[in-house]
């Protein structure tokens, strides 16, 4: 039962670090070039949009692992192994992506101290490259975990419903009703959607899961094409108060992670098959892909100036989808051999 729930896990992390570099192809694709995409905008941000589970499926899966009450994870560990991976990781993947745009700008005349500084610089003020924002939400959470740790040990399931069902209310909710220009003086103490998605995460490993795979299937396939129908609407019509259904803290993502999420934990893989062997191995590897899939995607885009739109459409993200990741997967593999990188990879 213990190997299941391991390999659950890394089914979901797998597959949503696939959905990640989906949306940073397309996000990235459409902010260069999105002239090309002509009529077709709407089919692209609807497969962009419906990417979104990735990084809160992430993040479910840390409030499974680290929330467990039966897992130690004392002020030592918490620091020297959790805080300070990511921040390892983040200033220095942080300058080497500083030194890649310094490379690229021709005439810039920085010195490699310059550089280097530059980029501390650019880490510290969180203005490196985009997808690391991540690192520094990880590094919050890391951060209050012994509270959010405390809070899921004492918390009943109707505890956890109620905390869930706040956060819902106010930091999904209200925040897509002020994008109408709708006055709401109510607020909680809070800031960020992040921690509920670590508690919804222990909380259906706790007390969910009790449907079957039907019940997960419908609620994907309805959270899936309300988010098809309600970017239409938003690009069509033009309503940009529709973007906020498409955020991390949108409702429509929540009840989208959630049927994804349910059908991972039902999903029937064959012990030591090619695809229980892939997912494995792919979710061993993901933080590094994580990582580094950008530098690929800022050649294709920024130094080849490739147009997906033009060479391809759809078949040409999906070829820089396969490409990034499986180019940032060998790096990895190799990155891991270097010393240094090896304790953060």
């Amino acid at each position: 039962m213990k190997t299941e729930k391991i390999k659950e896990y890394s089914y979901l992390r797998a597959l949503a670090c696939i959905a990640i570099i989906f949306i940073h192809v397309l996000s990235q694709g459409i902010s260069a070039y999105s002239a090309s995409m002509g009529t077709a905008n709407a089919a692209y941000w609807s497969v962009l949009n419906n990417m979104k589970w990735g990084v809160p499926a992430f993040m479910m899966v840390t409030g499974m692992l680290l929330l467990d009450p039966e897992r130690k994870v004392t002020y030592p560990k918490l620091f020297s192994s959790y805080v300070a991976r990511a921040l390892k990781a983040l200033i220095c993947f942080g300058v080497i992506f500083a030194v890649l745009d310094t490379v690229y700008a021709a005439g810039t005349g920085s010195s490699p101290g310059e550089t280097f500084k530059n980029g501390i610089y650019a880490v510290f003020a969180g203005q490196s490259w985009a997808h690391l924002w991540y690192l520094y939400a990880l590094i919050g959470l890391y951060l209050l975990l012994p509270f959010y740790r405390m809070i899921a040990a004492k918390a009943r399931q109707q505890d956890m419903k109620y905390l869930l069902g706040v956060y819902i209310a106010f930091l999904s909710i209200l925040p897509f009703v002020t994008g109408w220009d709708i006055k709401i003086g109510f607020y909680i103490h809070v800031s960020s959607i992040y921690p509920f998605w670590m508690f919804f995460g222990f909380y259906l490993k706790k007390w969910g899961f009790k449907k079957n795979f039907s019940h997960y299937l419908m609620w994907t396939v309805i959270a899936t094409i309300a988010i098809i129908i309600v970017t239409v609407i938003r690009w069509k019509l033009l309503i940009n108060p529709l973007d906020r259904l498409f955020n991390y803290s949108s409702v429509l993502v929540i009840l989208q992670t959630y049927g994804i999420t349910g059908m991972v934990h039902y999903l029937k893989v064959r012990d030591d098959g090619r695809a229980d062997r892939f997912l494995l191995a792919a979710d061993r590897h993901s933080f590094g892909i994580y990582l580094i899939h950008m530098v690929f995607i800022w050649l294709a885009y920024t130094v080849l100036k490739w147009d997906p739109f033009l060479h391809g459409g759809f078949l040409g993200v999906v070829l820089l989808v396969v490409i990034s990741f499986v180019l940032a997967w060998i790096a990895d593999i190799f990155l891991r051999k270097v010393p240094f990188f090896n304790k953060i990879l």
